[in-house]
């Protein structure tokens, strides 16, 4: 039977472990329609990010081959709706395909996988 101490010894580096497999990517936010006044936001793929200096500004984005979830809330919450995109969107106001014009300068948080 294992111990306290040696139970927390291995529950540590599982957790380390796990945390060392997490996989980095990042994307393009940019404030203007055709990939204008861009940044580039590093993630850990899986994890809710904010979309920090571009909240409610993003015109463009790039998902750099990820498919993400991008939410019109913070917190990666569903509330006020969200679009699911993979690849490059020039002009998200420009795409009348969908509801995705509608949110033009509203996202505020994303998920990709």
């Amino acid at each position: 039977m294992l111990g306290f101490k040696t139970m927390i010894l291995l529950t540590a580096a599982a957790t380390h472990a796990l945390a060392a497999t997490a996989t980095r990517a990042n994307l393009q936010l940019c404030g203007d329609r055709n990939f204008g006044k861009c940044e580039d936001i590093d993630f850990i793929v899986g994890d809710c990010v904010f979309a920090g200096q571009l909240n409610d500004k993003v015109s463009s984005l790039d998902t750099k081959g990820r498919f993400c979830k991008f939410y019109v809330d913070t917190g990666c919450r569903d509330g006020n709706g969200h679009i699911d995109y993979n690849g490059k969107l020039s002009d998200i106001r420009g795409d009348y395909r969908s509801v995705i014009s509608t949110k033009n300068d509203d996202i505020s948080s994303f998920r990709c996988y």
